[in-house]
């Protein structure tokens, strides 16, 4: 389990969500289904414009936990919610590690990392 160790410029807590399911029957009648007890937790990890070298190390531990298949540790930054805290977390599935490409000429990039707390 190899950690996350980069500090990110800011983190974000998003409010939980839960994992729900709904179904229609014959009478149109909806159905709920709650098919967890506990709330999911994401953070958003922003590190604004990073260099190349930055960027490699971000996506190169990305790539190390096979997207959101790994779990690892990650420690909340100083001044953050929940700061000083581990958290035992994963690379969210769909949104797990975005990045915005420079303009051309330039060489900094704007790294987002989406963690989901594992329960």
């Amino acid at each position: 389990m190899a950690d996350l160790s980069k500090k990110p410029n800011y983190v974000n807590e998003r409010p939980p969500e839960y994992n729900v399911e709904m179904s229609e029957g014959e009478s149109l009648h909806q159905t709920t289904y709650k098919l967890d007890n506990n709330a999911i937790r994401k953070y958003d990890l922003h590190y604004g414009y990073v260099s190349l070298a930055d960027r490699n190390t971000l996506r190169d531990h990305y790539d190390g936990q096979y997207g959101h298949y790994a779990s690892f540790s990650w420690t909340n930054p100083p001044s953050h919610i929940n700061s000083g805290v581990a958290f035992t977390v994963r690379y969210d599935r769909n949104e797990g590690y975005q990045e915005e490409t420079p303009p051309v000429g330039h060489n900094a990039f704007k790294v987002t990392l989406v963690l989901m707390k594992v329960p």
